[in-house]
């Protein structure tokens, strides 16, 4: 199937390259169009690579309502760098047509949802290529597949010849989709039955279907179902439903997406014959109907041409009366008894049997065997009663043969057995033990394993061999309750209407003994002890009791031995016993059992801690309890002897080092005491104290002599100064030193630390010494950079360092062996000693002088000044204070310095002049003096257009507003004159040069008198014009020459549409090829030698020509490829078109006036007229757009079928 489907498609595509119009696409100036016949090029592909800088959109439609369809014959462009993007629709902000955009040379087949595809092809400014070309045809929108294309069906019991089903039979029927759309195998929704007027729906009966597609929905069976996409109504039939709704057609995706195969079984009754058998022959027919189309909702599939049916031809088929013909119905005899029949031994055996005769003529004669030889029965009437002989052990009774007057020994295969009946098998519950005044249940099971005896059961027994009674069981089991001991026995049960004898089964019941408990063993324990109970079993074992203690649950324990027994417990209480029972009976108990508890005692360590050498710690144990106590400890987890302890407390003196801690502690009770404390025990050395060093302070100053220590801190420490005992020191930590102040001699008197008193050794000595002192000279005010000498004078233990600063900041650092450092200096502020150091001691703070220098003298000079153009001008200078004089004078003119206070001067610029002063400390003192010339005003160049083209106005302005100048001024332009202090505006007329005088007097009373010759140039302006020929230029007539009529130009640039397209005076263009009528704007800008410009733009419009293109042939043949022929024209008027076809002999046989109408082959009045296989001669009369003339073209196309 699908090979021929490409072979179809195959052959539609070379078919249509045979009348396929030439259209190329990417040219840039081929416009949106519509078709649904053409071959696409781009701009190169058969002539040359596309154009680089490429970026062209085209929209293409089709113009019969269809999709478009793109097969490419070529594909080749710059791969990554130039593509081909292709939207799904009108234009470019419709999707893209998927794996678009499209680079190299891979693309597929185009397809689009709607009428349009929009191209849009860009290209870099690189590589190009070839291009690409394709075949554009139309194509019904939507995805096309194939609908039902392979199933089986099944039907039983099989239909007879020619499709007769036989009236009243009922009939299933299997379907088994295999394969669903090649295509599109998911898109199915499921089917709907139809019946012939033969069968009655109501008969239909669903038997299975799938289970599910893709194990989320599920398949069913429905009455009715209605569509949410289309508003159909189906049914009754299987549907798919796929999210569990229990609705298969309110969601358009209830359609299965499994794999096939699938199979759907129904059972339908084909209606019943009239007696008069007038419905035989009757449609008996079902229909099929399948749907599909899972995705738009519809249960119809458009996309196909019409979703499958299946039809199963039927008739009702009547037999007719047919007794007497033996081939169509021979007579027949069957046993009515369907089942074996049993009969109760005691009775015997049945000695009849109903035997059923049907489609018999006259008398007829059965032939049967009971087992003992053949027998032979005869009658006339359809019921019958046959004599049997069976023994007691049962048999077997079979019809062999039936003749009747047309029919002679007819085989029949009719049996039946008959059977005794069997009494049900009977299961007693084993021997039991009968335990005092108690009941126990006897259970029996009554087992037919031939199922021939059924419920209810009468049973009789014995009570040791005397008969005890008669019970009914309802059931298959059945519980007898007795409270005699003995053995009973089985004697008869009756079952079905029978009663059978019976020796058994038995069952003996036995009477139990005692049973009991004592319970028994008062004592006391220690805590956490054990204590021992004694319980006195008598009876059967295995034995369960209850323990209780004080009342309460305690225990359930089971003994597997009668007699005494122990039961071992930790907890006090009264103990006494319940819920006796051995393997038998329960039993009776007695007696009780009372565990107490010593109170429970203790024992504490208390004591120990830091001792000297030499002495003895003491422990304390203190017992709580009843004594004596056996009591262990040990020193650092090592047990020592035990001890015997009466009395509480008990002192234990050490001299042994370690922790302590208590092991046991036995009371008088011989419980274990509990055990609480610890105690370490450490002992010391006794501290030392060692002093020494000899060292000498300050004023002021605290120092360290040497103190080593050993011991224990905190210490206490007693000294003395110079024999005198000084206050106790305390020194936490061994820090080494003795912090001491006053000088002397001092001696340790005694050591302590926080445990012993030690020994001590040593002595150290304090010396006092005074601080250095010093002075620094001081100075008069002087010059500034004038250096002089300061002395500091210093008393103390030589040698010396000195820090000197300078207003705070550090200065600089002496060293001296002697009393006294000389230093230079020339800064004035002042200057310190910070700090002086001996060779014993610092001072600091010490004694400071200030310098000052003398301050710049005050200097007077000629203000600053403005002055006209050659005025003199006379500066002058002088000044006082500061050093005092003698004061000496100086004026800087440019490069010159003159000696002197008055200076006389005609500036020929603004320039600055310095006044230079000496107070006597020689240093130059300055002062400046700027004097300025009154400006001439200038033009601003920005406003001034030198070299203007043609005529107009132009603005005169100075680059500083003339009313900055004064409030007179004269402006002078070819002999206009304005009397203004502002801009001026001047016509100006004609190609000339413009002289322009400036006189302005200033506020100072300066007179400017400015003139510029030929200031301003006016030059003629060029004037463009042009034509073309062919004056009306057509679509063939489309190279246009054109002729400069432009006067004064020297340069040229011709625009069409915006582009320049060239720069000759005279240029040729051969316009882009169009197929309709169009329009150009084409522009000629013209300038001269001095940058004048001149342009005019004028419509260029081309005229379409008329083209006409016909195919040589068509084949009408039915196949909807090719089977019709009209011309292709373009440029034409549609209301005055005229298409005449004619045959061999020169009539005409068809003719047209409607454009859109094309020939198939028939007469143009009779459509029944049937053209054959020739060649005939057409003629097209059409007027061209926008002509007033028409037009005639003839030509020949050939039919072939």
């Amino acid at each position: 199937m699908k090979h021929l489907i490409s072979i179809f498609i195959f052959i539609v595509i070379l078919m249509s390259f045979s009348s396929a119009q030439d259209i190329v696409l990417m040219d840039g100036l081929t416009p949106n169009f519509t078709t649904c016949d053409a071959i696409l090029t781009d701009g190169g592909f058969t002539v040359s690579d596309y154009a680089n800088n490429s970026d062209i959109v085209v929209t293409i439609c089709s113009n019969n309502g269809q999709g478009l369809q793109i097969d490419f014959l070529g594909f080749a462009i710059e791969d990554g760098q130039d593509f081909l993007t292709v939207y799904d629709g009108p234009n470019v902000i419709s999707p893209e047509i998927p794996d678009s955009p499209f680079t190299g040379t891979s693309i597929s087949t185009l397809t689009s949802t709607g009428t349009c595809l929009t191209f849009h092809f860009t290209s870099n400014e690189t590589v190009t290529a070839a291009g690409w070309q394709a075949v554009l045809t139309c194509v019904p929108i939507g995805p096309q597949q194939e609908c039902l294309i392979d199933y089986d069906l099944a039907i039983s019991p099989a239909y007879e010849p020619g499709g007769v089903c036989t009236g009243g039979t009922n009939y299933n029927y299997c379907l088994t989709i295999n394969d669903w759309g090649a295509d599109s195998p998911s898109e199915f929704h499921g089917f709907d039955l139809d019946f012939g007027p033969g069968i009655d729906p109501i008969t239909l009966v669903p038997v299975s279907f799938p289970v599910s597609c893709d194990g989320l929905g599920s398949w069913g069976f429905y009455e009715s179902v209605t569509s949410a996409g289309t508003g159909l109504i189906t049914g009754p039939g299987f549907f798919y439903d796929s999210d569990g709704d229990g609705d298969p057609g309110n969601n358009p995706g209830d359609a299965c997406v499994g794999a096939p195969p699938w199979t759907f079984c129904f059972d339908v009754q084909i209606d019943l014959c009239e007696a008069d058998e007038s419905n035989a022959g009757e449609d008996a027919s079902i229909s099929i109907t399948t749907y599909s189309d899972g995705e738009s909702g519809a249960f119809n599939d458009p996309n196909c041409s019409t979703d499958e049916v299946i039809v199963i031809e039927g008739e009702i088929g009547c037999l007719p009366p047919c007794p007497g013909d033996c081939d169509l119905c021979p007579p027949n005899a069957t046993i009515v008894n369907t089942s074996p029949i049993l009969f109760c031994p005691s009775d015997g055996p049945p000695n009849t049997l109903e035997l059923f005769v049907e489609e018999f003529s006259g008398t007829y004669s059965i032939s049967y065997d009971t087992g003992s030889g053949p027998s032979t029965v005869g009658g006339t009437t359809a019921d019958i009663t046959i004599p049997i002989n069976i023994p007691l052990s049962g048999g077997v009774v079979t019809l062999t043969a039936i003749s009747d007057d047309s029919c002679v020994d007819i085989p029949l295969t009719s049996t039946i057995d008959i059977l005794p009946l069997d009494p049900p098998e009977i299961t007693f519950e084993a021997d039991a033990i009968l335990c005092e005044e108690e009941e126990i249940d006897l259970e029996l099971t009554f087992n037919d394993i031939l199922g021939e005896s059924s419920p209810p059961y009468g049973v009789t027994f014995d009570l040791d061999d005397i008969p005890g009674g008669f019970f009914s069981s309802p059931n298959d089991s059945f519980t007898l309750t007795i409270n005699q001991p003995g053995v009973y026995e089985l004697t008869g049960i009756e079952s079905n209407g029978c009663t059978f004898p019976l020796d058994g089964p038995s069952v003996t019941v036995s009477p139990s003994g005692i049973v009991e408990a004592i319970i028994s063993g008062d004592t006391t324990i220690c805590q956490e002890g054990v204590a021992q109970v004694e319980i006195e079993l008598i009876g059967t074992p295995p034995f369960d009791l209850t323990i209780l203690q004080d009342g309460n649950f305690y225990d359930s324990p089971t003994y597997f031995a009668g007699g005494t027994q122990i039961y071992f417990t930790g907890d006090p209480g009264i103990y006494t016993l319940e819920n006796l029972s051995d393997s038998n009976c329960d039993g009776a108990v007695s007696g009780s059992a009372t565990i107490d508890e010593f109170e429970v005692s203790s024992m504490t360590l208390s004591g120990g801690g830091v001792y000297c050498e030499g002495e003895e710690a003491p422990l304390i144990l203190e017992s709580e309890g009843t004594g004596p106590w056996e009591t262990t400890y040990a020193i650092d987890f090592t047990p020592q002897p035990s001890l015997t302890i009466s009395s509480s407390p008990f002192e234990i003196n050490t001299q042994v080092e370690g922790d302590y801690s208590l092991v046991s502690a036995l009371d008088g009770n011989g419980c274990l005491a509990t055990l609480e404390g610890n105690a370490g025990v450490i002992f010391n050395a006794p501290p030392t104290a060692e002093l020494n060093g000899d060292i000498t302070l300050c004023d002021d100053e605290i120092g360290n002599l040497n103190l080593f220590l050993t011991g224990t801190a905190p210490f206490i420490l007693i000294y003395e100064i110079d024999g005198l005992e000084q206050e106790p020191d305390t020194i936490n930590i061994p820090s080494g030193f003795l912090e001491v102040a006053d000088p002397g001699t001092y001696t340790l008197v005694s050591i302590s630390d926080a445990i012993c008193e030690g020994s001590i050794s040593g002595q150290g000595t304090v010396t006092f010494s005074p601080s250095p002192s010093a002075d620094i000279s001081d100075v008069d005010t002087i010059c500034a950079g004038i250096e002089v000498e300061l002395l500091i004078e210093m008393t103390g233990s030589p040698n010396y360092s000195i820090d000197v600063f300078l207003n705070g900041n550090f200065f600089q650092n002496f060293t001296s062996d002697n009393d006294s450092v000389q230093f230079t200096v020339s800064e004035p502020g002042e200057y310190q000693i910070v700090e002086l150091t001996d060779m014993n001691c610092t001072s600091s703070g010490l004694d400071s002088t200030t310098i000052y220098n003398f301050p710049p003298p005050d200097i007077l000079t000629s203000p600053d000044t403005l002055l006209c153009f050659e005025d003199d001008l006379t500066l002058s200078g002088s000044a006082s204070g500061g050093f005092g004089g003698p004061f000496a004078y100086q004026w800087v003119v440019g490069l010159d310095t003159l000696q002197t206070d008055i200076l006389t001067i005609q500036p020929e610029d603004s320039d600055t002049y310095l006044f230079i002063v000496d107070d006597g400390c020689g240093i130059a003192y300055t002062q400046s003096v700027s004097v300025g010339l009154s400006p001439f005003p200038s033009f601003d160049a920005d406003n001034l257009s030198i070299g203007r083209c043609g005529e107009g106005t132009l603005v005169i302005d100075t680059e500083i507003p003339l009313s900055l100048y004064g409030d007179s001024c004269v402006w002078n332009v070819n002999g206009q004159i304005f009397n203004v202090c502002d801009s001026v505006e001047i016509a100006l007329t004609n190609a000339d040069a413009y002289d322009v005088d400036l006189f302005v007097v200033t506020e100072l009373g300066c007179i400017i008198d400015s003139v510029f010759s030929d200031l301003i140039e006016v030059n003629e302006v060029p004037v463009a014009g042009f034509s073309y020929t062919p004056a009306e230029p057509t679509i063939a007539e489309d190279i246009i020459s054109f002729q400069d009529l432009s006067t004064g130009a020297t340069t040229y640039s011709w625009f069409i549409d915006s582009l320049l397209f060239s720069e000759q005076a005279r240029p040729t263009l051969d316009l882009p090829d169009m197929d309709v009528s169009h329009s150009y704007t084409v522009c000629m800008a013209v300038a001269n030698d001095f940058g004048c410009t001149d342009t005019i733009c004028d419509i260029l419009r081309v005229e379409g020509d008329l083209l006409v293109h016909t195919p040589s042939a068509f084949t009408p043949d039915g196949d909807q490829v090719n089977d019709s022929w009209a011309p292709m024209i373009v440029g034409a008027i549609e209301d005055e078109y005229l298409l005449r076809i004619y045959g061999r002999s020169g009539q005409v046989i068809w003719e047209t006036t409607d454009s859109n109408q094309r020939w198939n082959g028939q007469g143009a009045e009779d459509e029944s007229y049937y053209s054959g296989d020739s060649v005939y001669f057409w003629q097209l009369e059409i007027r061209r757009l926008g002509s007033a003339d028409k037009r005639s073209f003839q030509g020949i196309v050939t039919l072939v079928r």
